[in-house]
């Protein structure tokens, strides 16, 4: 492609206008990769900082709950109506006594098992529903 244009001035004007836009198309393409760069690297930060505050909660919420349910497990309540035959009773007692752990932290458990000592399940809080196995108190 061959430009007819006589005057020296014209052709310095094409020249020009080519060079502003190769200028304009260079700095469009750096400013993206720049966006595109801090924006992603703004992005991961954020989300490790927000991954570690909802590991650090979820700890300490985990942790709280976990020296309730100790401190419930230690219950001289508890202990005894789980040592002793279950009785309509006992079996309400232990109901009533365990059917506020869950609610009390805003969560909802499929199942609360009662451990003995020799890992056989004693009793089970679940879906509202309380069951003993008269076979596994020890």
């Amino acid at each position: 492609m061959r430009f007819k244009v006589r005057s020296l001035g014209g052709k310095l004007i094409i020249v020009a206008a080519l060079t502003l836009l190769l200028c304009m198309v260079i700095f469009s393409a750096l400013s993206w990769g720049l966006l595109k760069y801090r924006s992603e690297r703004e992005a991961s930060y954020d989300a490790t900082k927000n991954l570690s505050y909802i590991k650090n909660a979820y700890r300490s919420a985990s942790g709280a709950l976990l020296q309730d349910l100790t401190q419930v497990a230690r219950n001289s309540d508890v202990i005894s109506s789980v040592s002793h035959p279950p009785t309509v009773q006992s079996q309400q007692r232990l109901e009533d006594l365990l059917v506020h752990v869950p609610t009390h932290y805003h969560i909802f458990l499929a199942a609360l098992d009662i451990v003995a000592r020799n890992h056989q399940v004693v009793g089970q809080f679940a879906d509202g529903q309380h069951t003993t196995d008269i076979n596994a108190l020890t």
